[in-house]
């Protein structure tokens, strides 16, 4: 019979310039995944840093085994580090988290129990975002505002920390054949059952983010182009 103890977890953290931080990080998730009692992975994809991530990734890859590194030969953006790292993930579940602790890693192990009581996504929404500053929430406002009224796509509050099923990952990544893709939408297009757990923005422990204005319209067109025709219209 199958267990839960034989079912593996993948863990994929996509990063960028985040050097300070990013030991503190593995070691959080860490502590929350040894209480989950699952075999992990956890893959960490540098998406093209200028600092040492990458150096220090590899120190860490090589104290623990489960630990993995991807580089990406430039900065691609988040969407692409995050399919990278589903790409290589090889978990039954499949957890994408940011690398700043903003995403509380000890929400893992109610979406896996989500999970194994058979949502296939399990979205962690974002209940209140206090602990961000005054000109990030006004950026976030704008962006859903845009998806909203020009695309008719209604994420308001989501996130890209979320839990897959591994058939919805291989949808994903193998059936779908976008170049410019938008992961939070289609982790919700592909369809299958979905659960939602909300949860409140954590400060930021190291570093800046790395979201700009700009990444955000850049994003948010994307995201048009690919879920709605309201372009050609």
């Amino acid at each position: 019979m199958e267990t839960h103890e034989s079912k593996l977890l993948s863990v994929v953290i996509p990063a960028h310039n985040e050097a300070p931080g990013i030991a503190n990080t593995l070691d959080t998730i860490k502590e929350t995944l040894a209480t989950c009692s699952m075999e992990w992975e956890i893959i960490v994809v540098d998406d093209g840093s200028r600092d040492k991530t990458f150096a220090r990734l590899n120190e860490l890859a090589r104290a623990d085994a489960r630990i993995k590194s991807i580089r990406l030969s430039r900065n691609f953006g988040k969407e692409a580090a995050l399919l990278a790292g589903l790409r290589t993930a090889k978990g039954d579940a499949v957890v994408t988290i940011d690398s700043d602790l903003q995403h509380p890693p000890q929400l893992i192990p109610a979406m896996i129990d989500a999970w194994r009581k058979g949502a296939k996504v399990v979205d962690a929404e974002k209940r209140s975002r206090e602990k961000d500053g005054a000109f990030t929430r006004l950026r976030a406002k704008l962006f859903y505002s845009l998806l909203s009224k020009l695309g008719g796509i209604n994420l308001q509050n989501s996130s890209d920390f979320k839990l897959l099923d591994r058939v919805v990952v291989d949808a994903i990544t193998r059936d779908l054949a976008e170049s410019q893709r938008f992961y939070r939408g289609l982790s919700d297009w592909v369809g299958y059952s979905h659960e939602t757990i909300p949860f409140d923005v954590e400060s930021r422990i190291k570093g800046e983010g790395k979201w700009t204005f700009w990444g955000l319209i850049h994003l948010a067109t994307t995201a048009i182009v690919s879920f709605t025709s309201a372009p050609l219209r």
